[in-house]
């Protein structure tokens, strides 16, 4: 997938979902650090006005593979009114680069603007401790139908199990619009 190609259909399909509170922010990077294992050449991120909407982040590398992140723990332990220790910003949920059709780009984000896509959560005496992307088994066969195969991220979603010191729960998402 081409970042040229990747900024018009993202864009495209934004733009016909009318998220009003949701802002849609592009770039096309062009330094790599030394560290990096790939290079990214095209960011898509949906940033929301709000913590009941999710908020995602899209990578193009140079090969033309795709990364999602889906919400971040910080956003994730605001909204839950918990703590969170570490410093350095990490997503909730997601997955590294890897071979995606426009398709499937286009399934997964309709299923995270739906609401479609939650979180598993836990949290340990009041810190946030642990997050996993879910969806209900239905709505996951759907989105694998509709052209997204790489599901192995995406757990099956449950009711949470509460346990001594140990609180569960499942973090529901509006749609955008």
């Amino acid at each position: 997938m081409l970042p040229a190609d990747a900024h018009e259909f993202i864009s495209s399909w934004f733009v016909s979902q009318s998220a009003s509170d949701v802002e849609l922010r592009e770039s096309f990077p062009s330094n790599r650090r030394p560290a990096d294992d790939y290079n990214v050449v095209y960011e898509a991120i949906f940033e929301p006005q709000t913590l009941d909407k999710a908020r995602v982040e899209i990578w193009i590398t140079e090969e033309g593979r795709v990364a999602f992140g889906f919400e971040t723990r910080q956003r994730i332990a605001k909204r839950l009114s918990v703590a969170y220790r570490r410093k350095r910003k990490r997503f909730a949920a997601g997955h590294e680069p890897t071979s995606l059709s426009r398709d499937g780009v286009l399934a997964l984000l309709g299923a995270i603007s739906d609401g479609k896509l939650l979180l598993s959560t836990r949290t340990f005496f009041g810190v946030l401790d642990g997050t996993q992307a879910v969806m209900w088994k239905n709505d996951r066969q759907d989105l694998e139908s509709a052209g997204y195969g790489y599901v192995r991220w995406i757990g099956v979603a449950r009711e949470p199990i509460v346990g001594l010191g140990i609180l569960g729960s499942l973090v529901r998402f509006r749609p955008w619009r």
